[in-house]
């Protein structure tokens, strides 16, 4: 997706972005689309096919590799409530530990126990992330032609996925997700977005010459 711009217009950053995601989203309804990423600058047209002709094996190959997919994503959260009773069901401490913060008045004296408390929720959550994703995001990447864990965004989140799954296969994928949600649905909440473009699956590093492709 191709339009002009200058160097000065950094005020109009977001704006732009929402256009770009428009369109993509438009060519998308109707395309095989390999997106770059917002942002990339040429200084001229001639530039741009250049950029194009050099590296036409590679747009090419990323073409095939999501042809015909849509990329779709599950970020999963636990409540507030069940995060909570969680962490004090996998170690009694956690309780007796925030009671004992609770009753102690100096914040300076409560402050080793504090970071005592967050060092073990932080180890039970990340324990009890593998759990989950065992038992809800690999049953999913199995489904997908490809799948990728990305960064996990806060405390209470289990984790954060996107999946490349075909075109035809995403009815089947949808009712997929609704099956792995039932049996945590009284624990966990799942954002599932989606079809997208394959953002997550296009990893395009566009050069002028060949001696300069990574």
């Amino acid at each position: 997706m191709v339009s002009d711009s200058f160097i000065d217009e950094r005020t109009f950053i977001k704006d732009r972005m929402l256009q770009h995601q428009r369109a993509l989203s438009a060519v998308f309804r109707h395309s095989d689309v390999a997106p770059m990423r917002f942002g990339i600058l040429a200084r001229t047209e001639d530039e741009v096919l250049s950029l194009v002709r050099e590296n036409y094996t590679d747009i090419f190959a990323a073409l095939e590799q999501v042809r015909n997919c849509i990329e779709v994503g599950l970020k999963v959260f636990w409540t507030k409530q069940s995060f909570v009773k969680e962490m004090a069901q996998l170690d009694p401490r956690v309780t007796e530990w925030q009671t004992q913060i609770q009753a102690i008045k100096n914040e300076s004296q409560s402050y080793h126990l504090t970071v005592q408390l967050g060092e073990l929720v932080a180890h039970l959550a990340d324990a009890r992330r593998e759990y989950y994703q065992e038992h809800i995001y690999e049953p999913l990447a199995k489904a997908a032609d490809k799948a990728v864990v990305n960064k996990i965004l806060m405390e209470r989140m289990v984790f954060n996925a996107s999946f490349l799954v075909q075109k035809e296969r995403e009815n089947a994928f949808d009712l997929l997700v609704n099956e792995v949600y039932r049996p945590v649905e009284n624990l966990l909440t799942f954002k599932y977005t989606g079809p997208w473009p394959p953002y997550n699956f296009v990893r395009l590093r566009l050069s002028a010459t060949p001696e300069e492709r990574m």
